[in-house]
């Protein structure tokens, strides 16, 4: 078999072995290593990587574990004031949800300013008598929140759990594809918001970073979370909440929103901080995972590709043909990719491994070109003196000639002696 492939790939010495050997290995660390550095490369197979989850991700269910409990324009045009959010209503709020025995309450507020004294006496009020665990998020220096803001924001958080409020954003094109559960082991609330409220809940989860499984869309079209105006909560029927966790946030058309990997789809409007976080937290109460492959199989991709491009360069074939293969191969990988993430694949890299089958074909290509010219210059030095030139010429066209061997020939022979040739030749 590999004498087959040998003649096949018209590999003859040791330093072809070497030279082809180190353009697979190339490809193999083009297709682990790009796509993790934070480069356009990365850019480019993030986009990829959004580009399969907004298209091929599932419709399922509605989430029947979370519901959104939105601070809207509609609810904020009802308040005296629009922000910060009136305490009083906040405190009505908590109290109605307690009433429709909710399984718990996140709010993704950060109260680290007084306002009205009486209003916000009445915040406190409803927080420590809240019957259902109650987890407002944090922020620390980073987020200018120190000194007699921190002492504010501690006073309304007391010993309640609590978990930090940050988004996390992909440094290059600030996209928010991952949580953080365990986000500082350090500080008083080591936890991310999501991973807090899990806490509270009892639930186990993992601590390590995890790119976000987003909920699909729903099969009618709505939005994978059922979302409530705040202003209604007083009118809907306590079933409709009994059982739920609910996450109270401002879902505003300009305030807290965050580019996700649906906003490759041209006029997807950016999603609130308060639904990524639903995201997060459904993904940690499911238990469901990204599964996103990692550099050994990143690699091994890539050396499958750079194989492809050897073998597709050394091809004794019009170049039409190996552009069309090419392509073909290409393209079927793609539709691969979709499909496998579809039926609850892997995420792999879909441009490195293309970008390492190009360049190990062009490599191979040049070192190709390189060794047929040394091939030609050798038979035109060897045989120039010794063979009529249209002999040469046909061997500098087809070095395949000079390997042992024969052909079979129809041959006419004739045989004729030269007067005086014996005596002459002695």
């Amino acid at each position: 078999m590999m004498s087959f492939l040998a003649r096949a790939l018209r590999i003859t010495s040791r330093q072809d072995v070497a030279w082809l050997g180190a353009i697979i290995v190339l490809s193999g660390v083009i297709s682990a290593v790009l796509p993790v550095v934070p480069t356009m490369t990365h850019a480019l197979e993030m986009w990829g990587r959004d580009a399969r989850i907004a298209l091929a991700t599932p419709p399922e269910p509605q989430n029947q574990d979370i519901v959104i409990i939105g601070l809207t324009d509609e609810t904020l045009d009802q308040l005296t004031y629009r922000l910060p959010v009136d305490r009083a209503f906040m405190a009505d709020l908590i109290n109605q949800l307690n009433d429709a025995n909710v399984r718990a309450i996140g709010i993704d507020i950060l109260y680290d300013r007084t306002t009205e004294p009486t209003k916000d006496a009445l915040l406190l009020d409803a927080l420590q008598r809240s019957q259902v665990p109650v987890v407002p998020i944090w922020a620390d220096e980073n987020f200018g929140v120190e000194g007699q803001r921190r002492e504010i924001l501690q006073r309304f958080i007391g010993d309640r759990p609590s978990g930090h409020g940050v988004i996390f954003h992909d440094r290059f094109d600030r996209t928010a594809r991952r949580q953080v559960p365990l986000w500082d082991p350090a500080s008083p609330y080591p936890l991310q918001f999501p991973g807090a409220v899990a806490q509270a809940l009892e639930i186990d989860f993992p601590r390590d970073t995890l790119p976000i499984a987003w909920q699909g869309s729903t099969h009618d079209g709505d939005r994978p979370f059922k979302l409530y105006p705040a202003h209604w909560i007083d009118k809907l029927p306590p079933e409709w909440l009994e059982g739920k966790i609910a996450l109270i946030g401002v879902d505003l058309v300009d305030v807290d929103r965050h580019r996700t990997p649906f906003n490759v789809l041209p006029g997807e409007p950016r999603m609130s901080g308060i639904e990524i976080h639903a995201h997060a937290l459904a993904q940690l109460i499911s238990g469901r995972t990204l599964w996103v492959t990692g550099p050994v199989t990143n690699f091994l991709m890539g050396i499958v590709a750079g194989l492809i491009g050897v073998a597709l360069a050394l091809l004794r074939a019009p170049v039409t043909i190996k552009v069309t293969a090419s392509t073909a191969f290409i393209l079927l990988f793609w539709l691969a990719s979709f499909v496998s993430y579809r039926v609850s694949g892997p995420l792999f890299p879909i441009f490195m491994p293309v970008l390492a089958l190009v360049v190990s074909g062009a490599l191979t290509s040049v070192y190709d070109g390189r060794r047929e010219r040394e091939k030609r210059a050798f038979i035109r030095g060897a045989f120039a003196r010794y063979v009529p030139p249209a002999i040469v010429a046909r061997l500098d066209q087809d070095p395949s000639r000079l390997q042992l061997g024969g052909e079979r020939r129809n041959l006419t022979v004739l045989f004729t002696d030269l007067a005086g040739f014996t005596s002459f030749s002695e």
